[in-house]
């Protein structure tokens, strides 16, 4: 970025001829030109669905002066006709919607640009570092119409919508799974936990062994014949200690 420009350009103040020129091809026609083009769509789109919207009346009020069966046909027919226009006439909508949000986009993201080019060359004082600063950010802003025209164009389809909503869905249930399991493994050892713990207070209440014993040996008690041997042996370290006290 040399001077507040991000490459090459025209020098505007020294060919007003040019300037005026590619002012009016390049913005003033284009915009003219869809502008005209999005009139005609959104007209005939609104004729078209105000005919079959008139068809479809003119059926729904000549069906009953036929026969029973033929009626019941009929309304079926005129009822799914009905149906289909509505969708006809919503989808119209949102192509409006579409080629308006289009020339909005146009007009917010090339107009700064062309405005400001064009100020820098009929201006006749020297232009100054705001004005620069200015003209540069209308570049950067006219740069993203690449990318602003295919959003509109995919954000305006309801197929597109459906999957990009059930794509963060997914990621929000991926993500909920992947806690929900944690917190079960997590519960799950707690209990393991708690369920050793009980088993042990339950063993030594049996044999009547102190609590402490069995915490501290770190010994894997699986049978009773285990807590027997080790009652045995707590007795027998007993006597030997009554031994001693009365030998001394």
């Amino acid at each position: 970025m040399v001077d507040w420009r991000l490459g090459c350009d025209v020098v505007w103040k020294k060919s007003k001829s040019y300037s005026i020129f590619y002012f009016a091809s390049c913005y003033m026609l284009p915009l003219s030109m869809m502008i005209y083009c999005y009139i005609r769509i959104i007209v005939i789109a609104r004729n078209h669905a105000r005919r079959i919207g008139d068809v479809n009346t003119r059926i729904l009020v000549t069906a009953p002066t036929n026969n029973e069966s033929k009626v019941d046909g009929e309304n079926l027919s005129s009822i799914s006709g009905v149906s289909h226009s509505y969708q006809n006439i919503k989808g119209k909508s949102t192509t409006t919607v579409r080629l308006v949000g289009l020339l909005v986009a146009f007009l917010l993201l090339w107009t700064p640009s062309f405005y400001s080019k064009l100020d820098e060359s009929l201006s006749e004082s020297e232009i100054s570092r705001i004005t620069k600063i200015i003209g540069c950010f209308a570049k950067m802003i006219t740069l993203l119409s690449a990318s602003v025209n295919p959003l509109i164009y995919a954000l305006g389809s309801r197929k597109f919508r459906r999957t990009l909503r059930q794509k963060f869905r997914k990621k929000k249930l991926a993500k909920r799974g992947k806690s929900n399991m944690n917190l079960s493994i997590i519960y799950t050892e707690q209990l393991e936990r708690r369920g050793e713990l009980m088993r042990k207070e339950k063993l030594a209440l049996d044999e009547r062994l102190p609590m402490h014993i069995i915490e501290n040996q770190e010994l894997q008690i699986d049978s009773m014949k285990d807590i027997r041997t080790l009652g045995s042996l707590t007795s027998t370290s007993g006597k030997r200690s009554g031994t001693t006290e009365t030998a001394l």
